[in-house]
């Protein structure tokens, strides 16, 4: 038996090599980890572009507010150094108008002061027309009749010191109305 090789059942069958077997789930290994971070680069690559897109919609967003904020401070400058102007306006106009009524009040005050000295002339004139004494009662009547002069004066003078306050408020700043 011996030049002879044993039967080929009896042969030991080569063995395939260690190496060959261990590869083939390395390679797939490497792929799946090659195709994880691929898709993880992808899903953060996302994620960024999602966040780009949402802070540049934020900063339009806060850009349009920013001018709306803008524009209404603008106005509210803009009508306060209005009423400022008009504040001006009034407070010199204001002025003339108070010494004219100041001077409507004397003249009025002056024209009661007349009447109460016509007041008075007529009782003296009513007294010395009872009593039949004709001299004071011609000196009663000169004193109505002098009151009744200035008073019709000064009743002139006032409607002309009236004339001018309606005048001067008529002048006086609309300021928006």
């Amino acid at each position: 038996m011996t030049g002879q090789s044993p039967p080929p059942e009896a042969q030991p069958t080569p063995s395939p090599p260690a190496s060959a077997p261990a590869e083939k789930p390395a390679r797939d290994r490497g792929t799946r980890r090659s195709v994880l971070v691929a898709v993880g680069g992808g899903v953060v690559l996302l994620i960024g572009i999602i966040v780009l897109v949402l802070g540049l919609l934020d900063a339009s967003s806060g850009s349009n507010d920013l001018s709306m904020a803008q524009r209404q401070l603008n106005d509210q400058r803009s009508a306060t150094q209005q009423a400022q102007s008009c504040e001006q306006a009034f407070r010199s106009a204001v002025a003339p108008i108070l010494a004219d009524g100041n001077a409507v009040l004397t003249t009025a005050n002056q024209i009661a002061a007349l009447n109460q000295q016509l007041v008075t002339a007529t009782h003296d004139e009513q007294a010395a027309g009872i009593a039949n004494n004709v001299d004071a009662y011609n000196a009663a009547v000169d004193r109505a009749n002098a009151a009744k002069n200035s008073r019709n004066a000064q009743i002139d003078t006032l409607n002309g010191q009236l004339t001018t306050l309606q005048q001067a408020g008529n002048a006086s700043p609309g300021c928006g109305t």
